[in-house]
C-alpha cells in the first residue's frame, strides 16, 4: 500500500480513506480507524471499501454517483459499532478517490435528546396553562352558576305563562304569548352565550391564530368574570373606540390574559373591602399597536412586590386562593403575540397594561412565518384588504396553506402604508369598504406600483360593472365573486402571478 503518497493526511483529525479505481482501500488515517473501530489488517483485507459498513449498497451508490457530497447517512459496522451519522465528501487525486467523513453522530444524538426534552417541556407548559385556566374557571364557577340560574328562572317563568296562555281560548289574540316566547328565547340565548364562552376558554388549540376584534375578546372575558357577587359588588367600566380593534391572535390565549387581569383586580378589591370598588378596562389604538389597560381603585401593589409579580408562583393570596401563575403566564402569552405586558406606576390602585401590534403590523411581522413554501408561490407575498375579519381569516388560511406569504389590512390607508413598507407581489381587495373603496384604493396603488396585479373581491350585484370600468382604467386583473371556492381563488392568483397553481 503506497502510504507515502498520502502521508500528508496522517495527522488530520478528520477521518479519511483513499480508494483506487476498483474501490479497494489503498490508504486510511488513524482518525478513520478510531471512527470505525476497525483494525488495519481488516481494512487491508477488504475487497471493496463499501464492505466496511453494513449498508454497503448506500456506499456503492455514493461512489458511483455524480455528487461529491452525500446527504446525512446512518451507518453501522459489521463489528456492531454505530449507528454513526456521517456525511461523505470525495475528490480525485490522480487515479485515486479520496473520501473524507464528517462525523455528526454526537451532534445528532444530542439534538435528538434535546428535542425530546423540549417536547416534554412544551407538553408540561401546555398542561400548566390548561391547569391555570381550569383553576380560574373553577374559582369563577359560583358566579357563572348564578349567571345561568337567572335566565333559567326567567325562561321557566315565561314557559309557565306560555303553557297557561296556550290552554286559554284567546291564544290568537294574546300579545303576551309572543312576548313570553321572545323572552324565553332571549334567556336561552344568554345561557348559550355563557356556556360557549366557557367552552372557548378551556380550548387547547394554542397554535391557531386568526384575525379577531379585541373588543369581542374583552367582552367575553368580562362575561366570564364579572358575575354573581362580583357583579353585584364591583362596578366595571369598559371604554373602547367604535371601530373594530383587529389583531392577529390566538383568541383563547388573549381571553385568558384579560381574565387573569380582571380576576386579580376583583380579588384585590374584595379582599381589601374597598369602598365603591371600580374596575376599568380601556382599549385604544396607536399608530402600530393596540393597548389594553386594566385598572382598579384598590390598595394597589406594594413597592416590595412590584419586581416580583411576574415571577412564576409568586402570590400574595392565601393558600388555595391562587396559583401564582396568572401574571407569569399572561406575560409569556403576550410576548408570544409580539407584545408587552407591564405594571404601570399609579398612586391609586393597580394598573396593568399590555400592547399588541396592530393586525397590519402583526401580519407583516409574521408574513412567511406560517405555512409551507411550495414551489414558486412560496416567494410571493399577497396583500389582502377586506373589512370583514371572517373573509380575512378565510383568505389567510387558504393562501398560507398554498404556500403564499400573506399580509392583511382592513382599510385602504393602512394597506397603502403596508405597500410602502414591504414588498408586495399582488393585491386582493374588497370593492365596498368604509372610508376607501376598492376602486379608490386601486387608484392610489397605481400611483405607487404600475405593474402590481390587483384582484377585486365582491359579492355585490354591481361589482361586475365596476370591474369592467376599472379593468381598463386601472388595469385590474380579475374579479372574484363571493362566495368563492379554493380552486377559483388559487387559479386566479396563479394566472395573475404567472405561476403554477
Amino acid at each position: 500500500m503506497n502510504s507515502n503518497k498520502f502521508s500528508i493526511y496522517d495527522n488530520l483529525f478528520a477521518p479519511l480513506v483513499v480508494v483506487d479505481k476498483d474501490y479497494k482501500v489503498t490508504y486510511f488515517n488513524q482518525a478513520f480507524l478510531v471512527l470505525t473501530q476497525s483494525s488495519p489488517r481488516s481494512l487491508k483485507n477488504l475487497d471493496r471499501f463499501s464492505l466496511i459498513f453494513n449498508e454497503s449498497e448506500v456506499i456503492e451508490r455514493f461512489l458511483k454517483g455524480s455528487v461529491q457530497t452525500s446527504e446525512e447517512l446512518t451507518l453501522t459496522t459489521p463489528s456492531g459499532h454505530g449507528p454513526l451519522t456521517l456525511v461523505l465528501k470525495s475528490f480525485s487525486v490522480d487515479n485515486d478517490l479520496v473520501i473524507t467523513f464528517n462525523d455528526l453522530t454526537v451532534e445528532r444524538t444530542l439534538y435528538s435528546k434535546y428535542r425530546v426534552q423540549l417536547e416534554e417541556i412544551k407538553r408540561t407548559h401546555e398542561k400548566i396553562l390548561q391547569t391555570d385556566k381550569l383553576a380560574t374557571l373553577g374559582e369563577l364557577s359560583a358566579g357563572i352558576s348564578h349567571e345561568i340560574n337567572n335566565p333559567l328562572t326567567i325562561a321557566y317563568g315565561y314557559a309557565q305563562t306560555i303553557e297557561f296562555e296556550v290552554g286559554s281560548k284567546d291564544v290568537i289574540k294574546c300579545d303576551e304569548l309572543k312576548t313570553s316566547i321572545e323572552r324565553v328565547t332571549s334567556s336561552l340565548e344568554k345561557i348559550s352565550s355563557i356556556i360557549n364562552n366557557m367552552k372557548s376558554y378551556v380550548r387547547t388549540d394554542e397554535e391557531h391564530k386568526e384575525y379577531c376584534d379585541l373588543k369581542d375578546i374583552a367582552t367575553a372575558a368580562i362575561e366570564l368574570t364579572h358575575t354573581g357577587l362580583i357583579k353585584e359588588t364591583i362596578k366595571l367600566n369598559l371604554k373602547a373606540p367604535k371601530d373594530p380593534l383587529l389583531v392577529q391572535c390566538n383568541r383563547v390565549e388573549l381571553e385568558q390574559v384579560i381574565v387573569n387581569l380582571l380576576k386579580n383586580s376583583f380579588d384585590s378589591l374584595l379582599d381589601a373591602k374597598t369602598a365603591a370598588p371600580l374596575v376599568s378596562i380601556s382599549l385604544s389604538r396607536g399608530e402600530n399597536n393596540i393597548s389594553v389597560t386594566v385598572s382598579d381603585n384598590g390598595p394597589g401593589i406594594s413597592d416590595q412586590h412590584k419586581e416580583m409579580i411576574f415571577q412564576p408562583f409568586f402570590t400574595t393570596k392565601d393558600i388555595g386562593k391562587g396559583s401564582g401563575l396568572g401574571l407569569s403566564i399572561s406575560r409569556r402569552l403576550i410576548e408570544k403575540h409580539q407584545g408587552h405586558l407591564e405594571l404601570i406606576d399609579s398612586e391609586n390602585g393597580a394598573v396593568l397594561k399590555f400592547d399588541l401590534p396592530t393586525m397590519e403590523m402583526s401580519s407583516m411581522l409574521t408574513s412567511g412565518g406560517f405555512g409551507p413554501e411550495i414551489g414558486p408561490v412560496g416567494q410571493k407575498k399577497v396583500l389582502i384588504v377586506d373589512d370583514e375579519p371572517i373573509v380575512l381569516n378565510q383568505l389567510d388560511e387558504l393562501l398560507r396553506g398554498a404556500g403564499y406569504s400573506v399580509v392583511s389590512s382592513t382599510g385602504g390607508e393602512d394597506a397603502l402604508n403596508l405597500l410602502i413598507q414591504t414588498e408586495i407581489d399582488l393585491v386582493i381587495t374588497d370593492l365596498f369598504m368604509p372610508r376607501m373603496s376598492g376602486s379608490d384604493l386601486s387608484s392610489k396603488v397605481r400611483m405607487l406600483e404600475e405593474d402590481i396585479p390587483i384582484i377585486y373581491l365582491s359579492g355585490a350585484p354591481n361589482a361586475q360593472e365596476i370591474f369592467e370600468k376599472d379593468k381598463k382604467n386601472l388595469v385590474i386583473h380579475s374579479l372574484i365573486s363571493k362566495p368563492f371556492s379554493e380552486e377559483t381563488l388559487l387559479s386566479t392568483l396563479a394566472q395573475a402571478l404567472k405561476v403554477k397553481p
